[in-house]
Order: structure tokens, then C-alpha cells, then sequence
């Protein structure tokens, strides 16, 4: 989303199901930031590093799986030929300009869609396993504007958390804790009709496909008008970088609406 993509010596290089994955070492600094832990005074050392750890891996593997969903839908259904790259506040997964089969309107949806749908079905199968195992969840709702955006926890899971004579399942408690917020959390966010967002690209595709003359604009106003709506919202909140990020959004597409002259 954010950040320099460009290589460097201490990028992380690895194949995942034979697609290239290059992590920037930004990319683990925005992880340490968005850290709860970051803000909350713990004081017991060995709880705050397990805690740590066991966030940094549950962003890494959202991130991850968000990306891999696109690059496996454009490898397995498109061949195309993708990479990922993991850097600051995002990812991407790239590819060359190559397709054995073009994808459509709904090609191209379903590509964007892969993304937050990959993260729901993975927190949805973690969340029926942790159920089927005994574990009895609760539910509450955190607000994303005008979205109240599902919580799922779990009583054991919450007290794992704060275990610290037990490394392996304080490790496991905020493993499984933060996988879950951020999987849903993440993909309601991507899922907004705000371009650059997935959301923003599906809400695109419909848009010019059943009206090529004007969808392209229709879309961008619908984008800034949301982006609007979530940065005055998030500043209401007291989240300047929310508001940051939103209002870059609007930015960007008024930008894009007047290059285009408002079609």
C-alpha cells in the first residue's frame, strides 16, 4: 500500500508454493509499530517478547495469505505469472503482463476479491477448529465508520495471553487472538469501495462494466466521497494516521477524476 518496494540487502527472500515472496525489512518495522503491546506497559519482560513475537508472526501471516489468495488465483486460473512482495504499511502481488487466459470483468473481480476472501476463509477454518475443540467463542463489534466489524475471541485464548510462566501457550494466546482480529479486520477494511483498497478495484469493475462511458468516474466519486467519510471519521477517533491514509485516498482519486475530466 505504502513504503518503498525496491530491493535491498536485507530483504527476505523465500518460495511459497512456488511463488516468490520478497519481505522489505520495513515491513517488520510497520509490524512492531501497530503493535498493541507497543502502547500497553507490561511489566513483565518474557509476557511483553512472547507477546511480540507472536504478533509479528500473526501479521506476517495474514499479509501473506491476503497476497497469496491474488497470486494463486492469477498462477492457477490465469497463468499468469506472480510474485508478492511484503513491504511497509502493505503488500502486492505482481505479475508480468502475461496470461495464458485474460480474465474478464469478473476475472478481474474475482482476482481482488481472492485477497480479503482468502483471510476470511482462513480466520472462518481457525475459528470452526478452536470450536470444535471445545473452545467456546464470544462476540463483539469494533467500528470501521459506519461498519461494526465481527470480534471473535475466546475465554482460553484470552487467558493464555497473560501466562507468562508458560512461553508455549502465551505464544499461542496471541497468536491465535491477533490472527483472528486482524484477518477480519483487514479484509473489512480492503472490502471499503475505495480505490486503491479491493474494494475499491471490484466497485471499478462493476461500475465500467455495465457503463464504460461513465463507470470509471462514477466509481472515483464513490471512492472519494467514502474516503472522506472514513478519514473525517477517523479523526473524530483521534486515528491521525487513519485519517492520513483515508484522506491520501481521496486525494488520489480526485487527482485521477480530473485527469480524466470528471468521466
Amino acid at each position: 500500500m505504502f513504503g518503498n518496494t525496491g530491493r535491498s540487502a536485507w530483504d527476505v527472500n523465500f518460495r511459497l508454493l512456488g511463488i516468490p515472496v520478497q519481505i522489505s525489512p520495513f515491513f517488520w518495522v510497520i509490524a512492531l509499530f501497530f503493535s498493541p503491546l507497543i502502547r500497553v506497559q507490561i511489566e513483565n519482560g518474557r509476557l511483553w517478547m512472547v507477546g511480540m513475537a507472536a504478533w509479528i508472526l500473526a501479521w506476517f501471516t495474514t499479509f501473506i495469505i491476503h497476497e497469496m489468495g491474488h497470486a494463486l488465483v492469477l498462477k492457477r486460473i490465469f497463468g499468469a505469472d506472480p510474485w508478492i512482495i511484503l513491504y511497509g504499511f502493505g503488500g502486492m502481488a505482481c505479475h508480468h503482463p502475461f496470461y495464458r487466459r485474460t480474465p474478464g470483468a469478473f476475472g478481474r473481480i474475482l482476482i481482488s476479491f481472492a485477497g480479503p476472501g482468502m483471510e476470511i476463509l482462513s480466520a472462518a477454518i481457525l475459528i470452526l477448529i478452536l470450536i470444535l475443540c471445545g473452545f467456546h467463542p464470544s462476540i463483539s463489534f469494533s467500528e470501521l465508520g459506519v461498519l461494526k466489524i465481527p470480534i471473535v475471541s475466546f475465554d482460553n485464548v484470552l487467558l493464555w495471553m497473560l501466562m507468562p510462566e508458560n512461553s508455549f501457550y502465551c505464544f499461542c494466546g496471541w497468536f491465535l487472538y491477533s490472527f483472528i482480529w486482524m484477518s477480519l479486520f483487514w479484509s473489512a477494511l480492503n472490502l471499503l469501495p475505495i480505490y486503491p483498497l479491493d474494494g475499491g478495484n471490484i466497485i471499478r469493475e462493476f461500475f465500467t462494466y455495465f457503463d464504460w462511458r461513465h463507470g470509471l468516474g462514477n466509481s472515483l466519486w464513490l471512492s472519494i466521497i467514502c474516503a472522506g467519510a472514513m478519514a473525517f471519521f477517523c479523526f473524530r477517533q483521534g486515528s491521525i494516521f487513519g485519517a492520513l491514509m483515508f484522506g491520501f485516498f481521496a486525494f488520489n482519486n480526485l487527482q485521477e477524476l480530473q485527469v480524466r475530466g470528471g468521466r
